[in-house]
């Protein structure tokens, strides 16, 4: 019984007649099915001890030799094919960037000479720091530059405000806003 079922167990193609056969049937069986498989294994050790055969007759160094003085120009050329396709590629993307740049600038350079032009005819935007209104239509730069001059003799130096000796509390209750300081502070704090 033992043996029936490791029979089975390692057999288990025989299932189909296993309860028919006798124990002597089946190691006929089995015995039939080991001679299959020696010659299968037969075959590739054959076919194993052909091949080192084989390799023991090629000389590998030449050979690998002559495989790579073949192969080795077509990829020398394929490399360099890849590497000038790469360098063109760059080229032209650097080419459009230096393009697209040099458009930029010549829109920056347009404009400045198109304002440096304004100025030369007298046409040139300033703002009043004292009102901070842009004057251009009404005034010329030269009248701005004067209102600024006159300006100043009644706003205060840090030393006549340190002259007058006001704590925080007596500068917030002149209720001054910063443009009444910068501009007359000497008037209204003296």
């Amino acid at each position: 019984m033992i043996f029936r079922n490791w029979v089975l167990q390692n057999f288990p193609f025989l299932e189909d007649d296993f309860d028919a056969l006798t124990d002597y049937e089946l190691f006929c069986k089995i015995f039939e099915y080991i001679k299959e498989y020696q010659k299968e294994f037969d075959r590739i050790e054959k076919e194993i001890k052909d091949f080192e055969k084989y390799l023991s007759t090629i000389d590998i160094e030449k050979t690998v030799y002559k495989i790579l003085n073949e192969v080795l120009p077509n990829l020398e050329v394929s490399i360099i094919s890849q590497v000038n396709t790469k360098i063109n590629n760059l080229r032209d993307e650097l080419n459009n960037n230096i393009e697209v740049l040099s458009n930029s600038i010549n829109e920056s350079l347009d404009i400045v000479d198109s304002r440096l032009d304004s100025v030369e005819n007298g046409n040139i935007t300033v703002y009043d720091p004292t009102s901070g209104e842009n004057n251009s239509i009404n005034n010329t730069l030269q009248n701005i530059v004067g209102m600024i001059i006159n300006t100043i003799p009644t706003a205060i130096t840090a030393l006549e405000y340190d002259n007058l000796e006001l704590s925080a509390t007596d500068y917030d209750n002149y209720e001054l806003t910063a443009i009444d300081f910068d501009l007359k502070a000497k008037e209204l704090l003296v």
